[in-house]
């Protein structure tokens, strides 16, 4: 009789117990997730991050690789129909380029350095900016630039009329205002 009337007991003990440890775990997910940074400006952030990643560890290479910034401007008109001044080009001391899609936008991704740090920046034309919702957002209420820093790097996006540019580089780069308002100069 004192068995069956453990029973119960145990099962009870067994089922707070179960719901105690589900309860711990739920919690340290959530602390977990909170102390996950998420990269700025949405999508674009994410890809811009993730490629300049990939230009550091070497698994993005560029599809045309140069110095000379009409090179280099004359690549990112054929791709991606914007057109840049080579002078305001060379502010990113270029060292090539590749055309990658980001959803449904294609960017011509440049690569170069401001001193001895590399830069990564995207220029693609503004009317795309409608498949990136936060940035375009981030962008509106900054008067047509924002910024951001996310895990040691920072992230510049500026855009005009029919350019946007995004500029990600290490702190150690300095400014990176200049180079992207290069990258918006008018042909």
């Amino acid at each position: 009789r004192s068995a069956r009337a453990a029973a119960p007991a145990r099962r009870r003990f067994v089922l707070a117990a179960a719901v105690l440890a589900l309860a711990v775990a739920g919690t340290l997910a959530i602390i977990a997730r909170l102390g996950q940074e998420s990269p700025p400006f949405g999508m674009l952030g994410k890809s811009a991050c993730h490629s300049h990643d990939g230009y550091l560890a070497g698994s993005e290479p560029p599809d045309v690789v140069s110095t000379a910034p009409a090179e280099i401007s004359s690549y990112v008109a054929s791709k991606v129909g914007v057109t840049m001044r080579s002078p305001d080009l060379a502010l990113l001391a270029p060292t090539g380029a590749r055309c990658c899609a980001w959803g449904k936008t294609h960017v011509c991704f440049l690569m170069g350095r401001q001193g001895v740090e590399p830069v990564s920046a995207f220029v693609f034309p503004s009317s795309d900016l409608r498949f990136f919702p936060e940035a375009r957002a981030a962008l509106d209420s900054g008067s047509g630039r924002a910024y951001a820093e996310f895990k040691g790097r920072q992230v510049l996006l500026e855009r005009n009329d029919r350019v946007t540019a995004c500029v990600v580089a290490s702190r150690e780069a300095g400014s990176l205002e200049p180079v992207a308002s290069a990258l918006l100069g008018a042909p």
